[in-house]
């Protein structure tokens, strides 16, 4: 089985109050995914909302891994997520953007990775991806 590559996000304030697109605040709520090869898509969900949160092809983060991959004139091989939600969806507080942003901060995060022969991050084995 291959190596984790965990990403998470951050909950963002720029969609709340008058200062909207002109003020933004990193909040300490994150939408954490680990991702690695596998078999077949699997994909799990836990934490705040995980009860509406796809976890089939329809689930934002496979999705638009799916879309980059495409857009790039490649196929995104299966892939096993193990996402941890704790950014309430549909409050402004960024979930989408966090979904969104995630795939392409761990492809990043794994290219790094093999580049420099080990876990490069803030974190070690985690990058944080702050919008």
């Amino acid at each position: 089985m291959s190596q984790w590559t965990t990403v998470r996000a951050p909950a963002s304030s720029a969609n709340l109050g008058p200062g909207f697109d002109t003020l933004g605040l990193a909040l300490e709520i994150y939408l954490t995914c680990r991702f690695r090869r596998s078999d077949a898509l699997k994909i799990s969900v836990s934490g705040r909302d995980a009860e509406v949160i796809p976890t089939d092809a329809t689930n934002m983060v496979w999705a638009t891994a799916v879309r980059v991959a495409k857009d790039q004139g490649r196929e995104m091989p299966p892939l096993e997520i193990d996402a941890d939600n704790g950014i309430p969806l549909g409050k402004g507080l960024g979930s989408s953007a966090a979904a969104l942003k995630l795939p392409s901060r761990a492809a990043a995060s794994k290219a790094r990775r093999a580049l420099s022969g080990g876990p490069f991050g803030r974190m070690g084995e985690t990058d944080i991806y702050y919008p």
